[in-house]
């Protein structure tokens, strides 16, 4: 009796272990990270150069620029935090921004159980085989390296997770609370914040769910008043981001940007669709890439190690998927290709593919966590998850101290304007996990001042 007590206490205590590890590598980057050159362009660093912060004149700009509320946050909270992590107001929003990140962790492992996750060894490996799939990945870079990424994609990430539990929930059959209708007043003004939140991903959102109606005849009176209420308040969203700002077309207006991720517009494609449909193809094909890679690595990971792998080379029938999941594979499967199709105006980068990627991990551990049972795979991703948080720690830790070095002595300096060798400044490189900057101090080249003195770059002995 006594060894069968202590197994159960000794599982859940490796399973919180094991929720825990993802948590804490993202708290160790929140606060080892020192802001990028976008982040002091933005306005990182203002209490140390003693300039007045004016969040409302902050909010106002980002909505003017992109129309979007995640922008909105991050344009603002940027004022209150300083080069490196220092005790203050700052502390509040890096603990924000992990109960953000640990939040969508939680809630694509809620929906690729079906469950609430539990003390159980499996569920707490669901929850690290997300984290293993978005760390060890280009898209996962904007959701631990610079503020000016993290305060915009994690939110991002957060809301879109959160706004589509009750529509997840609803594919599956299962009975979606709404006591006192909550969920039909609550769904309209969260609809509305994930409209403003970003251009592609509520649109997506919306024609999937109109495709998936058409598709499967769903009776509209038979659809829950919150579903409506929740896409209502996605278009008006969507609408005002739109009227407020340029869409995509916000590419354009930087002709470095416009260079870089070849914007095309609509308005060019009219006019000119012999020369502009190959560039449009060409997108198509680079975000199709991107996005399905990584995915089809997955599934051939988890059909590897599958129980149903076995059963082919034993030739026993296979089961088929439940309708359930046939469901979730169809509606899944029109979101990640409406996405990935909606964003083909540019090359784009992979933080705008975010939420498609998630999607399609989402789906594939949907599929194949009932049909997986192996020590290997499960003590793998326990190695993946421990290596990202040991490198990563060790890869911050030097990165911190080497920076703050050169920041202690801009702000000890008696010069107006300094000179830092490159050598010195360089960011320095991981394979797959790396902080996406070259210079550790100031990248992008803008030249903005540090505790109020101008920097410049120069080779040794110069």
């Amino acid at each position: 009796m006594k060894n069968q007590t202590q197994k159960p206490k000794s599982h859940k205590l490796l399973s919180l272990f094991l929720y825990f590890l993802p948590i804490f590598f993202f708290l160790i980057s929140y606060f080892l990270i020192t802001t990028s050159g976008e982040d002091i362009h933005q306005g990182a660093g203002s209490l140390s150069n003693g300039i007045e912060i004016n969040a409302i004149k902050d909010a106002s700009n980002a909505l003017s620029h992109s129309g979007r509320i995640t922008d909105m946050y991050a344009w603002t909270v940027i004022d209150l935090f300083d080069y490196q992590f220092q005790f203050g107001i700052d502390t509040i929003f890096r603990l924000f921004d992990a109960i953000l990140i640990s939040g969508s962790l939680f809630i694509a492992t809620y929906i690729i159980l079906g469950r609430k996750p539990k003390l159980q060894i499996k569920d707490s490996l669901v929850f690290c085989s997300v984290f293993v799939a978005i760390v060890f990945t280009l898209f996962g870079r904007r959701l631990y390296s610079e503020f000016s990424m993290i305060h915009n994609y994690v939110p991002l990430v957060f809301i879109t997770l959160l706004f589509s539990i009750p529509y997840v929930k609803l594919l599956q059959n299962q009975t979606v609370s709404n006591k006192h209708h909550l969920l039909d007043i609550l769904w309209l003004p969260l609809g509305f914040i994930f409209g403003m939140s970003t251009t592609i991903t509520p649109l997506a959102f919306l024609a999937t769910a109109i495709i998936y109606i058409i598709i499967k005849r769903q009776k509209l009176s038979k659809l829950p008043v919150w579903f409506y209420t929740g896409l209502i308040g996605l278009v008006i969203g969507s609408c005002l981001s739109f009227f407020l700002s340029s869409g995509m077309g916000s590419y354009a207006n930087n002709p470095s940007s416009a260079e870089t991720f070849d914007y095309v517009s609509f308005t060019d494609f009219i006019s000119n669709p012999i020369q502009t449909l190959p560039h449009l193809l060409f997108h198509a094909l680079y975000n199709f890439t991107m996005v399905l890679l990584p995915l089809v690595l997955i599934t051939i990971i988890a059909i590897v190690f599958s129980k149903s792998f076995r059963r082919i080379f034993i030739k026993h029938p296979i089961k088929p998927l439940s309708p359930n999941t046939k469901r979730l594979l169809l509606a899944f499967t029109l979101f990640i290709f409406i996405h990935v199709f909606a964003s083909i105006q540019i090359k784009s980068p992979p933080r705008i593919l975010i939420p498609a990627y998630l999607a399609g991990v989402i789906l594939i551990l949907r599929i194949f966590t009932p049909h997986i049972k192996s020590f290997f795979l499960g003590s793998a991703i326990v190695v993946l998850t421990l290596s990202a948080i040991i490198i990563h720690t060790v890869f911050l830790g030097i990165y911190h101290h080497n920076t703050a070095i050169i920041l202690e002595e801009i702000k000890s300096s008696p010069e107006s304007s300094l000179c830092i060798e490159k050598s010195r400044n360089l960011a320095p490189r991981l394979p797959i996990i790396n902080l996406s900057q070259e210079y550790m101090i100031v990248d992008w080249g803008y030249p903005e001042p540090i505790y109020g003195k101008n920097i410049t770059f120069c080779q040794p002995n110069s």
